[in-house]
């Protein structure tokens, strides 16, 4: 993994695969810390949110130079897909740890995360926009997407 200043430095970098999206997952980190600090389950509840987030700060740019291509093959399919999963995965706990955060009177916190959050699925959306419109894309993205425009709706929640 880099580090976060070898990061930053690659969203100024134009020929970096960090982008806008990389930047917003960046700043996430340090508001899970801080979510994690005021929900006593929140290591139980969300095991993987922190790891999922450093992989899209990966997966983000690689889906947007994706996105930008033609034609993809499948072994870029499938890490298209893993990425979609993964916003979803945290736009469903972002969009849960928000609910918790108002039962707990964190409104200040929640509406930082609702801000992020929001960001976060239109970057999603828009990612998911462009692939739609690719002549090769496998069933299994489909219902990964079809998924992932369901969290973007809030409407995939148990």
């Amino acid at each position: 993994m880099k580090s976060k200043q070898e990061i930053l430095d690659g969203i100024a970098d134009i020929n970096s695969p960090y982008f806008c999206g990389s930047a917003l997952l960046l700043s996430l980190l340090p508001i899970v810390e801080d979510c994690k600090a005021l929900i006593p389950s929140f290591d139980e509840l969300y095991p993987e949110l922190d790891k999922k987030i450093v992989k899209l700060i990966d997966q983000d740019g690689y889906l947007f130079a994706y996105s930008k291509e033609e034609y993809i093959d499948e072994n870029k399919w499938n890490e298209i897909i893993i990425g979609i999963d993964n916003y979803s995965f945290v736009i469903e706990s972002l969009d849960d740890i928000i609910s918790i955060l108002v039962d707990i009177k964190k409104i200040a916190l929640s509406k930082i995360i609702y801000r992020n959050n929001l960001m976060l699925k239109n970057l999603c959306r828009y990612s998911l926009i462009s692939f739609f419109d690719k002549e090769n894309k496998p069933d299994e993205f489909v219902s990964s997407a079809n998924m992932a425009l369901l969290a973007i709706r809030g409407e995939n929640n148990d």
